[in-house]
């Protein structure tokens, strides 16, 4: 398979040479070169990942330690509720993509001893100062705009003057304390964005025979194998990202919750969890019992759209009926109709 074009003029020194234009150029000049920058290395990267995978073997090794386990051997069969990990490799997706993923095994264990589902999102605390603060104030509605607007420029262009005066701000606190008047900051809060998920699992795990100790450390093995980075050549000079692991709970997750794809941050696995070391005598060097503890992190955000399952209630603008009502030919609308309808539709989506 031969190296993409764009993959082979990055690595001849394109973007090293782009890199130095960008440093050099100012203003809007600089922002473009950072722009062409960043969309020819984003493009070449996935053929080249590709290229890679196939030359090295990556694709064929994700595969390794996909075998279905479960632990205890009866839990499928005999037990109500359960949870499946499975291991899958690591894809970059859209936001709205919401394409099946396709494994090769899973590990199947009861449900873990917590189960707790936190959603965070992220909001700042943010000043627009009087002046804007004022314009907010006159675009939502506040009586007598045009003076709303003229007090929230007198106050901050009082509030600049005397910052650009050494010791300003002190004067400007003394004035306030003398008046018994402060400057509204026009404090707001400010959406950000939703934090991804993290899950902390733990299970104590106590084998009833030969076979489930043998099973039990193939599980902790193959969680092992897949949370950690590869290489991609003998040199050691690029890893390889760890598979990530999609998580099921068993018969429904309907009175529940869902996970999105996760990787793990951290695996203990104490192998003397009663107060002791103890071992079988009929499996030599087999541990009675392990507890493991497992700390994921979701990659993917929570919107609406995860809950609704839809546009979350939300309706495209209708762009038609106004156009109607200003005489636009019937004939002409309904051809566009289809048309634009969809993409305002899609844009919604994403969106949600």
């Amino acid at each position: 398979m031969a190296v993409p074009p764009i993959a082979r003029g990055l690595l001849r020194g394109g973007v090293q040479q782009a890199q130095e234009l960008a440093r050099r150029a100012p203003g809007v000049a600089r922002f473009a070169a950072q722009g062409v920058v960043g969309g020819l290395a984003i493009g070449a990267a996935g053929p080249a990942a590709r290229y890679l995978g196939e030359l090295t073997g990556r694709t064929q090794r994700v595969g390794l330690f996909q075998e279905t386990l479960r632990f205890p051997s009866d839990l499928v069969n005999n037990y109500n509720y359960f949870m499946s990990m499975r291991f899958v490799k690591y894809e970059k997706r859209a936001i709205s993509a919401r394409k099946d993923i396709i494994t090769q095994g899973s590990i199947f264990l009861p449900i873990p001893n917590q189960l707790n589902d936190t959603t965070t999102l992220n909001y700042d605390q943010a000043a627009l100062g009087p002046m804007l603060g004022s314009f907010v104030e006159s675009a939502t509605g506040a009586q007598n705009p045009a003076s709303v607007a003229v007090e929230g420029i007198a106050a901050e262009g009082f509030q600049r003057a005397l910052s650009a005066v050494p010791g300003g701000a002190n004067i400007l606190n003394a004035v306030s304390a003398v008046s018994g008047l402060a400057i509204n900051p026009f404090i707001t809060v400010v959406f950000k964005n939703p934090s991804f998920k993290s899950h902390s699992f733990s299970w104590r795990l106590y084998p009833k025979s030969i076979q489930e100790s043998e099973e039990l450390t193939a599980i902790i093995n193959t969680i092992k194998y897949h949370m950690l980075p590869g290489l991609v050549t003998s040199s050691g000079v690029l890893f390889e990202y760890p598979e990530m692991v999609i998580i099921n709970l068993y018969p429904t997750d309907k009175h529940m919750y869902k996970f999105k794809p996760c990787i793990i941050k951290s695996l203990n696995v104490n192998y003397a969890p009663s107060s002791g070391p103890s071992f079988f005598r009929d499996n030599p060097g087999a541990p009675t019992g392990v507890e493991i503890r497992m700390e994921l992190q979701e990659i993917e955000y929570f919107t609406k759209l995860d809950i609704a399952g839809d546009l979350a209630g939300i309706k495209p603008p209708d762009f038609f009926t106004p156009l109607a009502n200003l005489g636009v030919d019937s004939t002409l609308l309904n051809l566009l109709r289809p048309g634009l309808g969809s993409v305002v539709e899609g844009i919604v989506g994403q969106g949600q």
